[in-house]
């Protein structure tokens, strides 16, 4: 139902999610609100006065009539598909931050044990000592490109100490496994723990407790028989916040639908999702140009497309804008059909320097897409130099990325 066409009055909006499993969901830009119904089994006990009410269950008794919806248990008909979208869409399943609480195992408790055997005059105390706790580590693997969803990382316990002077086993390591690039921080305080960097870095970040002594270990000469032993330690634990930034060597930045993920495409073997409308990249893809000549590679990571409010949240840009921090260099695509493509240029670059300076002062090369539209290729050489004079450098390079053989074509 939307208010912008059924004005919902305030019992209306309260009645709809009594109904039970209501959703509601307001947009900001015309402050509508509108109520998606799903299934239920029963209706509320009270009566429907106002015709709007009456109009309400006459929708709802639709829905649940609704041989699709009573079986997906979704919202009926193609309508509530435009006003939510797919929501399990797995290219928006990009996981670059998390809170994860990690716990250590605690050490195992000493052993008071005393051994006699038969021909054997004054054995003693005889108590192991407990084993220490594991530890949670996190790993770095090259072959993860996000961080994972859950949230609760557990090492194992150490065992008790036994009699006859054995000591425990000591608690299995947990690791967690992270991509390259990933920042630890503790979550409390906010201070930095470390990153990993490199394909097998290792860090601790739950130390595992000590074990506790048998009393054999307090054995002395003025007490050979001790009757105690120590408790194991109880093992670290702490909530961590995750933050990813993704490790490469140039970032493809630009407008949206000004080609980066066309020309991430044609330089390298990556298949990100291509179309001609704004926004299909909605998630960081990444791909590597090997060299020809030798066993050389270079990284690029294509974000999503920025516009002018990215630093302020606008679009998808300031979610993403983090993993080209790390970049060595930057590439500018601007489109050369675009109405203004120097106010693109000088827009995106604007946000850039909004969003962290020192990401605007990286060595960029700027690339005008798009020159094989009759249109650009008539005006390329003027929008070079203008773009050129804007940037206050040469590195201009005219190509089509999505040219006749799917290659850059310079």
């Amino acid at each position: 139902i939307n208010s912008a066409t059924m004005p919902l009055s305030p019992r209306l909006v309260a009645l709809a999610m009594a109904v039970g499993g209501a959703t509601a969901m307001t947009t900001t830009a015309t402050a509508t609100t509108r109520f998606v119904v799903r299934q239920t089994s029963t209706w509320p006990a009270r009566s429907f006065t106002s015709a709007q009410e009456r109009s309400l269950r006459a929708i709802c008794t639709h829905i649940l009539a609704c041989a699709p919806c009573r079986t997906a248990k979704l919202r009926c008909c193609e309508e509530e598909k435009e006003l939510t979208g797919d929501r399990d869409d797995t290219e928006w399943l990009f996981f670059d931050r998390a809170r994860i609480f990690v716990q250590a195992g605690t050490g195992g408790d000493g052993c008071v044990a005393f051994r006699r055997e038969k021909d054997k005059p004054k054995m003693g105390p005889a108590g192991g000592n407990g084993g220490r706790g594991g530890s949670v580590l996190l790993k770095c693997d090259e072959g993860l490109n996000m961080l994972k969803q859950e949230v609760h990382f557990r090492a194992t316990w150490g065992q008790n100490g036994m009699g006859k002077g054995r000591h425990g086993e000591s608690g299995v390591d947990t690791y967690v496994a992270v991509p390259p690039g990933t920042i630890v921080r503790d979550a409390d305080s906010g201070g930095l723990i470390g990153e990993l960097l490199e394909h097998g870095d290792t860090l601790r970040v739950a130390r595992g407790g000590r074990g506790g002594r048998g009393n054999a270990a307090f054995k002395t000469a003025r007490d050979t028989t001790p009757r105690l032993s120590e408790r194991g330690e109880p093992g670290a634990e702490r909530w961590l916040k995750l933050e990813l930034k993704l490790l490469a060597d140039v970032g493809l930045v630009g407008c949206p639908n000004a080609g980066k993920s066309t020309l991430l495409a044609a330089a390298t073997n990556a298949r990100p999702k291509i179309a001609d409308y704004p926004f299909t990249t909605v998630t960081p893809n990444l791909g590597v140009w090997r060299s020809p000549d030798d066993d050389s590679a270079v990284v690029l990571a294509d974000i999503p497309g920025l516009l002018e409010g990215a630093h302020e949240g606008v679009g998808l840009g300031r979610a993403f804008l983090r993993h080209i921090e790390r970049c060595k260099m930057l590439v500018h695509v601007v489109d050369g059909s675009s109405e203004d493509p120097i106010g693109d240029f000088q827009a995106v670059n604007m946000e850039l320097a909004l969003f962290s300076p020192w990401l605007a002062k990286k060595p960029q090369v700027i690339v005008l897409n798009k020159v094989d539209i009759p249109e650009v290729r008539e005006k390329v050489k003027q929008l070079a130099a203008d773009l050129a004079a804007a940037a206050k450098h040469k590195r201009v390079l005219p190509i089509s990325a999505g040219g006749p053989g799917k290659g850059a074509e310079a």
